[in-house]
This record gives structure tokens, C-alpha cells and sequence, in this order.
């Protein structure tokens, strides 16, 4: 618990990190959950032998958060100098990139698994916000690169 006075306190300047490992933690969270992301049989045997249970889409879901949060991980942990300055929003242009694949992903599981909607809006907020704060980062690392 920090002893600073909360009226003393400075706004957390990279809640991009934290709201990205709450978002890769949530994703994994329910990804490992059986009851929200297996195929449910249709009723039609015919279809359900057609559409097995679709473990690669969730890899590839578990895959893409990660990548998303590694690459703005590491980003940060790149410091800003004019050398390393390409290669940080090369890894900040992967984040984004990986966050825009899993909206698909997520946009794509819903009819394979059957995603409540409810969960889908929370989950695809939460990636949209992260989307934008790694945005709005690399947007003012662009300004403190064109003052050096």
C-alpha cells in the first residue's frame, strides 16, 4: 500500500501494462474454462460431426493475447533513445496488430462456441481499451522522438 497521500499522487503513466496483463490474464482465465469455450452439439448429428470441438481456435486465441501483451511488454522495457526508438514502435505496432487479430479471433468464436454476448461485449471492451492506450502511447513516443 503506498504511504503518498492519494490527493499527492501522480496518474499512473503506463496503465497500459496493467490493463493489458489483467486483459491476457482474463483471456486465459476463460480460455481454460471448458464450460464457455467448447463446441455445444447442435442437436443435428450430422452437423456436429461436421463441426468438432475447435482446440486450434483456441490456441491461436491464447497465442495472439499473449503475443498482444509480450510485444507491449517488451516495448517498455526498450529504452527510448533515438536508436531504439524503431525497434520500440516496431514492438508497440506488433501489440496493436495482435489486438486487432484477436477482435477477429473473438468475433470468430462466437457462433463456433456459442459466447454468451455479455462476455464478448466486456472481453472485446477490454481489448479495444488496451488497443487505444498502446495507441496513445506510441502517439506520444512519437512526440518525444521528434523533440530530440
Amino acid at each position: 500500500m503506498s504511504q503518498v497521500p492519494s490527493e499527492a499522487r501522480g496518474k499512473q503513466k503506463l496503465k497500459v501494462l496493467t490493463d493489458a496483463r489483467s486483459l491476457c490474464r482474463y483471456s486465459l482465465n476463460i480460455l481454460q474454462n471448458n464450460r464457455h469455450f467448447k463446441v455445444r452439439p447442435t442437436g443435428d448429428e450430422e452437423d456436429d460431426t461436421r463441426n468438432p470441438p475447435q482446440p486450434e481456435l483456441v490456441a491461436k486465441i491464447r497465442e495472439t493475447v499473449l503475443d498482444a501483451y509480450i510485444s507491449a511488454f517488451s516495448a517498455n522495457e526498450t529504452v527510448f533513445t533515438k536508436d531504439n526508438y524503431r525497434h520500440r514502435r516496431q514492438l508497440q505496432d506488433r501489440s496493436i496488430a495482435k489486438l486487432n487479430e484477436l477482435l477477429a479471433l473473438i468475433e470468430l468464436s462466437i457462433p463456433v462456441f456459442h459466447t454468451d454476448l455479455r462476455r464478448v461485449e466486456y472481453w472485446t471492451g477490454c481489448v479495444k481499451s488496451v488497443r487505444g492506450q498502446v495507441q496513445t502511447w506510441k502517439e506520444s513516443d512519437y512526440r518525444r522522438f521528434k523533440r530530440m
